[in-house]
């Protein structure tokens, strides 16, 4: 399957981490992501929070179609950033109520379930980590 029919990100440029969440009020991140609903239907927007050991992607966020999977994002994710083959991403969605923490998705989950169940009413909030692994 081609990433780039499931991952797309809008002309939305990011200054540094979590500048859009920054930059932009709750009724505003929230018209935005009904908007590209309404323009893109098949997909559901995503902010990637990016952690420390990553570098910063060109953009934060991100539109995926509803049936591609958590496995694929960190395919395509590996494939922009150079990492060493000791070294593994992790995923973390954020729920809804940003108190109650984080989950790590199951791997062939479709965003489309993953959005309905924690999406922030807006934008489905994933934290990106990296971690050195051991063994071959």
């Amino acid at each position: 399957m081609d990433y780039l029919s499931l991952i797309f990100s809008p002309n939305v440029k990011i200054e540094e981490n979590n500048a859009f969440i920054a930059k932009k009020s709750f009724e505003e991140q929230k018209k935005l992501a009904e908007a590209y609903k309404k323009i893109y239907g098949k997909h559901v927007p995503l902010l990637l929070i990016v952690g420390k050991g990553l570098p910063k992607p060109e953009k934060e966020v991100f539109l995926v179609r509803r049936d591609a999977t958590t496995k694929l994002l960190i395919a395509y994710i590996r494939q922009k950033v150079s990492i060493q083959p000791s070294e593994a991403i992790f995923t973390f969605i954020r729920k809804k109520d940003e108190k109650q923490g984080s989950v790590i998705p199951n791997m062939d989950s479709t965003f489309g379930v993953i959005y309905d169940e924690y999406a922030n009413g807006a934008f489905l909030i994933i934290d990106v980590c990296l971690e050195n692994v051991f063994g071959n």
